[in-house]
């Protein structure tokens, strides 16, 4: 066995753990140096999770992603990630979910994030892994309005949620998970940008839309050996998780009379920003674990073509004592919100400390509290000038790590088979005949399948089904509607095929 490398030992071991090969690696219960060359990959405990207080360091470096950083499966492979160069840096806070403004539709989180654009990401933690069931956004197809994106379906969706880590993780481990999301909301609810322009492209009649996304996300842990990125001690002994996750993002219009039809290709059209957010795609990770450090060690970010595009790793730079946005501060609130100010240099302040507060300010150079400085009844308030020595680190917390137990009683599924709605289609036309009252009616079927044809006014009151049948043959047909007597308005004429759903008016 002298010649065996790590990789093979630990394959000999795992297939054919015999008596022999243990015999010749001991020797009153000292292990060889033959013995310890048999040890296996890192095993990524529960421990390397994060909890409430938590502050994990991220670098992000943008299109720095190489071939060479995503290798084919393998044991103790080295990859060498030091070259990259930040391009943001970001500090991952965990904190009560008790702190985040959309809790109640999360009674079952115990820990969030919130980013500075004020973003909040709720999760459920436990011994087994960190899985994402809910977050928000500011923006709606590029337009502002804030999004709850939840993957409990109001709690009634059982085991929800994606995965962010497993634990323990091992090699070999692999995992899927299936999410869903469907969110609903009133027409007149919309940003004005959106609502005007759905209105110009013909949904008069929308009284809401909903998001309807599904997730599928495949996770195998398929390789093991030493990392290193940039900064001070910045080798480390890795597993790596590739996932893989399949996402169809539809946008749904409830129409009167039509029902819900499908409109993410209109608002694609309309909303270019909307594209990364809409429709079917593929991407990628290839995620790499320390079993001690919380942090990731590295995430390279997979495009749909499977290329290695931008990389987040763990930020090794020294913790500064002070915030970089705070050098001479002004505290004027009214109140000053609860929590810790480090100024490098100086702190003044007029404000008010409100009952119930804790405030602690700390700065560099001095501190002046100024006549108008009121700390009330019931606060707390501290203020302290400090040294910042070298390569000083912050405090983290550890806070017991707790699994809800929940009931479900049924798995909601995703609505199928949603129509598209096809604007500028040139299969349905319509001419009027004044001196008739009457309106002929033609359309193209492409290809067999059935039709429905009918006529509504614009509030999207069904005046009359003009055609219905299961099945029609590929051709031209038209037909005659004689008005209504007496009809003075616009209509709107609707043909749904099964390739979706024309209207002309």
């Amino acid at each position: 066995y002298q010649g065996l490398t790590r990789s093979s030992a630990f394959i000999l071991c795992f297939n054919d753990l015999t008596p022999s090969l243990l015999d010749i690696s001991m020797e009153d219960n000292n292990p060889s140096k033959e013995f310890q060359s048999l040890v296996g990959p890192i095993t990524v405990p529960s421990s390397t999770l994060p909890a409430i207080g938590d502050k994990l360091r991220y670098s992000w470096a943008y299109g720095q992603g190489t071939f060479d950083m995503v290798t084919a499966p393998g044991f103790d492979l080295i990859w060498d990630f030091s070259g990259l160069t930040a391009d943001e840096n970001l500090t991952e806070e965990y904190l009560p979910p008790s702190e985040g403004v959309h809790v109640a539709r999360f009674p079952a989180a115990n820990l969030m994030t919130r980013n500075a654009a004020g973003e909040e990401r709720y999760y459920i933690v436990s011994s087994s892994g960190l899985r994402l069931i809910g977050y928000t956004k500011n923006t709606l197809f590029g337009e502002p309005f804030t999004v709850v994106y939840d993957y409990t379906w109001k709690g009634t969706y059982p085991d929800p949620g994606l995965n962010e880590r497993y634990t323990p993780l091992n090699f070999f481990d692999s995992y899927a998970r299936h999410a869903s999301i469907l969110e609903g909301y009133q027409f007149s609810e919309l940003p004005p940008a959106l609502r005007n322009t759905y209105l110009a492209a013909g949904l008069t009649t929308t009284d809401s839309i909903r998001l309807r996304y599904s997730y599928d996300n495949y996770y195998a842990v398929n390789a093991n050996g030493t990392l290193t990125i940039p900064g001070q001690n910045g080798q480390y002994e890795v597993l790596r998780m590739n996932t893989t996750l399949y996402s169809e993002k539809r946008v749904d219009a409830h129409v009167i009379p039509l029902g819900w039809l499908d409109i993410t290709d209109i608002t694609m059209q309309y909303f270019p920003a909307s594209i990364p957010s809409l429709g079917i795609d593929t991407t990628g990770t290839h995620v790499f674990f320390n079993d001690v450090t919380k942090e990731e060690i590295a995430r390279v970010i997979l495009d749909s073509q499977g290329r290695p595009h931008d990389v987040r790793y763990k930020n090794n730079s020294p913790v500064p004592c002070f915030d970089p946005d705070l050098v001479n501060a002004t505290l004027n609130g009214d109140p000053i919100s609860g929590g810790t100010y480090l100024a490098s240099q100086t702190i003044t302040s007029a404000g008010r400390i409100a009952n119930g507060t804790t405030v602690q300010f700390s700065a560099g150079g001095t501190i002046t509290l100024q006549p108008n400085f009121l700390a009330e009844t019931g606060s707390i308030f501290s203020a302290d000038v400090i040294t910042c020595p070298v390569n000083a680190a912050a405090p983290s917390m550890v806070r017991e790590q707790i699994q809800p137990q929940l009931s479900f009683q049924s798995k909601p599924t995703l609505p199928t088979e949603i129509p598209k709605l096809l604007i500028g289609d040139s299969r349905l036309k319509v001419y009027t005949n004044s001196s008739a009252a009457s309106i002929k009616i033609g359309y193209t079927l492409t290809d067999p399948g059935p039709v429905w044809l009918a006529v509504a006014d614009t509030k999207g009151v069904l005046l009359k089904v003009l055609e219905e049948t299961d099945r029609k043959e590929a051709g031209h047909y038209s037909l005659a509607w004689k008005l209504p007597e007496n009809y003075s308005g616009k209509l709107n004429f609707y043909l749904k095929t099964k390739e979706g759903v024309v209207w002309k008016r």
